[in-house]
């Protein structure tokens, strides 16, 4: 299963009013993320249906995914400073104007309060989805929460007043628990196609996945992807996640010497001090040097990701990115690859 991309001419309407629309504040400044949720958000991001479709256990989708919904002016609850950036705009397949926002969230740990916090946001979602937008149709609001690490926190609430069934709620929401996920199930259903092969960032998660065997299936799955780039991103995300398994030793090991290029995209991150390494519960360290050769590798991550996305480019647009030199602006472009509809758009046209 690939990365997906809507079909040409597909119109997405991404509600980009939200943020001006809404009546609550100014957006915040959005803080850097911890590399754990940032890697899971990018993986989701590869292949937003066919996680989808892992995520909730379903095979054959009755919705699309029509692009990602801009959630800029609705902070999540308890941290006014974030916002949830993986809310997708779902539509049906045989009703054109049935439509809804997906909310996914991760986290590197349970908190059993993430069902309050999801409940409250998927009100304010509700909202703001709904103001000023006149006789729209009605949005759908549904939620899932990954577990990156630990077991599940309860996934519904109800409430029913005693002699009174009119007066009621009911809030439920999917839950994976990737602690509970077979690391070789997963790969086996990955290399048949059954599930998507972004989840191969996962499998250090996943119960067995620092078994050696495991680590060598791994590579065996991981290498059918034809991108040398891709390839170094999976195994430098499956590192990051084997940090917080703590399992890295096993992983590290195993990788050795596997599939030698870097991968711009999480070294960018560590130039932004966000994937550092993990010690006592902590992200820290330093970034250490720097590698000859790393503005051309990140413009060739940059042109890969473009391409799987948008197509090849046009001559213009290469110009424009060949006269680029700053590797710390073209691996900004390529955290923002996901994130737009075209080359135009990436550059700003």
């Amino acid at each position: 299963m690939r990365p997906y991309s809507s079909p040409e001419g597909d119109e997405c309407d991404p509600v980009d009013e939200l943020a001006e629309n809404h009546p609550m504040s100014t957006p915040p400044a959005k803080p850097p993320p911890n590399p754990y949720d940032q890697a899971a958000r990018f993986l989701f991001r590869l292949d937003p249906i066919g996680f989808l479709c892992w995520l909730l256990a379903v095979v054959r989708p009755a919705f699309r995914f029509a692009g990602w919904l801009d959630t800029r002016a609705v902070p999540f609850p308890g941290d006014p400073e974030r916002t949830c950036d993986t809310v997708a705009d779902l539509r049906e397949l045989r009703r054109s104007r049935w439509r809804a926002a997906f909310v996914v969230e991760f986290q590197a740990r349970p908190d059993r309060h993430m069902l309050y916090r999801l409940l409250e946001y998927v009100a304010r979602l509700l909202q703001a989805l709904h103001v000023g937008r006149g006789p729209s149709p009605p949005w759908e609001v549904g939620a899932a929460v990954v577990n990156l690490t630990g077991r599940s926190q309860p996934q519904e609430l109800t409430f029913q007043l005693p002699g009174v069934p009119r007066v009621t709620h009911r809030f439920g929401v999917a839950v994976r628990n990737l602690a509970e996920e077979d690391a070789a199930a997963t790969l086996k259903d990955i290399r048949a196609g059954v599930v998507t092969l972004p989840l191969l960032g996962f499998v250090p998660l996943m119960r067995g996945g620092s078994d050696p065997a495991i680590i060598e299936e791994w590579k065996q799955v991981a290498a059918t992807e034809r991108s040398a780039e891709m390839r170094a991103n999976y195994r430098d995300l499956a590192l990051v996640f084997a940090e917080l398994a703590k399992n890295r030793r096993a992983w590290a090991a195993g990788l050795k010497g596997w599939n030698e290029m870097r991968s711009a995209l999480v070294e960018s991150w560590k130039d932004e001090g966000r994937v550092e390494g993990h010690k006592e519960g902590r992200v820290e360290g330093r970034v250490e040097g720097r590698v000859e050769g790393r503005v051309e590798e990140a413009r060739e991550l940059l042109l890969s990701l473009g391409a799987r996305r948008f197509g090849n480019p046009e001559a213009a647009v290469a110009r424009t990115l060949g006269e680029i030199r700053d590797e710390r602006v073209l691996r900004q472009l390529a955290l923002r690859v996901l994130d737009v509809q075209t080359w135009g758009d990436l550059l700003g046209r």
